[in-house]
Order: structure tokens, then C-alpha cells, then sequence
């Protein structure tokens, strides 16, 4: 399995925040300094939002991208429970 991860509004991050590696083997991340959020879901790109998170500095936005990596992990591990029962 491979997964390109898309990370809108890249830019907003300050310098330092690196996302934790994730736990498959092949994927890669696209960063978008600013990106219309209505066109990237049209092109089937599955969003993933975090309202409360403060990434106004270092420390809130590495949490951000923990949490980021977190939920892509969790994605793929419900999608091969999901593709192991049928």
C-alpha cells in the first residue's frame, strides 16, 4: 500500500515542525503553501480538519503534526481492518 499525504496551508507552520513517520512503508507528502480546499476535495483528496489546534508556534504545531500523522495511521488501520473482511 502507498499513500500521498497532501498538506494544505503548509505554510502556516512554523519552521521546526516536523511530521513523526507514520507506520507504513510507502508514502510521501505534497505541501501546498495555500490551496483552494473545495478544489482539492473535488479532485477526491479526503480532508482531514483540526479547528481547535494552535499552531501559532513551535510547540501547538508539532502537536499538529502529531496529531496529523496520528489520524493517518488510524486511517490506514481501519482501512485494512475494512479491506480484511471482505
Amino acid at each position: 500500500m502507498s499513500i500521498k499525504i497532501v498538506m494544505v496551508d503548509a505554510g502556516q507552520l512554523p519552521s521546526g515542525a516536523e511530521f513523526p513517520p507514520l507506520e507504513i512503508p510507502k508514502y510521501g507528502w505534497e505541501e501546498y503553501l495555500e490551496r483552494d480546499q473545495a478544489a482539492t476535495r473535488g479532485q477526491g483528496v479526503e480532508l482531514l480538519a483540526f479547528p481547535d489546534a494552535d499552531f501559532s508556534n513551535l510547540g501547538g504545531a508539532q502537536d499538529l503534526c502529531n496529531r496529523i500523522s496520528q489520524a493517518v495511521d488510524h486511517y490506514i488501520a481501519r482501512d485494512k481492518t475494512d479491506g480484511a473482511d471482505q
